[in-house]
């Protein structure tokens, strides 16, 4: 475990242990604690918790605590727990809790907590805010105010489209061996 400490970190490899400075760089993988008076940056994934009074920012997947009095911004996947001031951005799937004003996440499996709340097609969570938005479904059905529960029944849906289809090629090539029976 390596500790540094002072006005910059930066690191060009993957890096394990503790940092504290106004910027912490991170090129490679990062696992430990980092705490940042501006930003902490990772291009790799990131393991840990993370507190910056600006942001803390992850290149590849999160797992862990983040904080940060401006933005948590995750490129790919987080699991855990992400509390900002400002924004919570995680680009593909949320595994757990978002706090800040606004969240956004592609793919919610777990709770947004904020004013305003937004999650892509497929999400399975709970949204809490002044305004929760999805960008699937029915017009009627995207915007909720207070509370929304997202079931991602689209994933459901489009699994029984396939299997439907799947038999209805079936019976076209070969009509004898399709047995049906409804009970």
């Amino acid at each position: 475990m390596r500790i540094l400490v002072g006005f910059k970190t930066k690191v060009e490899e993957d890096f394990s242990g503790l940092e504290f400075s106004l910027i912490n760089e991170n090129k490679g993988d990062f696992t430990g604690v980092a705490n940042a008076v501006g930003v902490n940056n990772v291009n790799g994934n990131a393991n840990g918790v993370y507190n910056a009074v600006v942001g803390n920012g992850v290149g590849g997947n999160a797992n862990g605590v983040y904080s940060a009095g401006g933005v948590n911004g995750i490129r790919v996947n987080a699991n855990g727990v992400y509390s900002a001031g400002g924004v919570n951005l995680i680009f593909e799937k949320l595994r757990g809790l978002s706090i800040a004003t606004i969240n956004y996440t592609k793919k919610l499996r777990g709770v947004q907590i904020g004013v305003l709340n937004i999650c892509g097609e497929d999400s399975k969570g709970v949204q809490i805010g002044v305004i929760n938005y999805r960008t699937d479904g029915r017009w009627y059905s995207r915007v909720s105010p207070v509370i929304a529960i997202r079931t991602g029944k689209k994933e459901e849906r489009q699994k029984e489209s396939e299997l439907v289809e799947r038999l209805n090629v079936k019976m076209k090539e070969e009509p004898e061996k399709v047995n049906v029976s409804i009970t």
